[in-house]
């Protein structure tokens, strides 16, 4: 049997080109290469498309999405206006998350969304987002890490209906690099993990094709040696390739 093809949802950033001026590249941390390759799939990057039209077409061959962190989503998207702790957005990519993901589920494609791709996943399907867990008084916790994306900073603990994350034991560490956070939750979605002070770490559909959020990134530890995270990806690609 053929590997599954993975999408993987990339970012733009800035670049200084020094007497060539500045210019706009597509990226994606290698992180979300390799863990896709560990897991047993096939990884695809996919640009931002200005056009809504051909997102059918970008990923009609593919067997799964997964939306890669970035930067903050602007708050317009679920109805509130920025407090001052907003950090940066980018909104063709916000907008490009948004519409592959309704196109994603049109098409019945699995979806892995990481750190920021799960507060897509979220915004897309309704719900809100604190904008800044200190400021939004939401936790008194750190969870922004100050050790290499490889090391855990704290832990998790799954829900017992999780269908998804049932393979990992009720208590995980995980590292963690957000400000921002699932608020209310979208309709149709269970919370799938938490951290120690109640902050949303995971969410996942509970009918129809498999959509889950991780809050966490675990493509960091995966492709660092992390046996649990690296079944993580395993578990997506194995759904990925039963959804074929």
């Amino acid at each position: 049997m053929k590997k599954p093809l993975i999408g993987i949802a990339a970012n733009l950033t800035c670049v200084d080109g020094g007497n060539k001026g500045s210019t706009t590249r597509v990226y994606i941390n290698d992180s979300y290469v390799k863990s896709v390759e560990l897991g047993g799939g096939v990884p695809v990057i996919l640009p931002n498309l200005m056009d809504a039209s051909l997102l059918e077409r970008q990923i009609e061959h593919l067997d799964g999405v997964i939306f890669s962190g970035g930067y903050d989503i602007d708050p317009r998207l679920y109805g509130e206006q920025p407090i001052a702790e907003q950090a940066f957005t980018l909104l063709e990519i916000d907008q490009f998350y948004m519409d592959l993901l309704h196109t994603c589920e049109k098409m019945n494609k699995p979806v892995l969304g990481i750190c920021k791709g799960c507060q897509a996943i979220n915004v897309a399907y309704g719900g809100t987002l604190y904008q800044d867990l200190q400021a939004q008084k939401a936790t008194i916790y750190k969870h922004v890490g100050n050790a290499p994306g490889r090391y855990p900073c704290h832990s998790v603990t799954v829900n017992e209906q999780s269908k998804f994350l049932n393979f990992l034991p009720q208590q995980v560490d995980v590292n963690s690099f957000h400000h921002q956070a699932v608020k209310k939750v979208a309709d149709g979605f269970i919370v799938a993990a938490t951290a120690h002070d109640g902050v949303v770490e995971a969410i996942e559909k509970k009918e129809g094709t498999p959509v889950i959020g991780i809050q966490w990134h675990p493509e960091m530890m995966a492709a660092c040696g992390n046996e649990q995270m690296k079944e993580l990806f395993e578990h997506f690609v194995a759904i990925c390739t039963a959804s074929k």
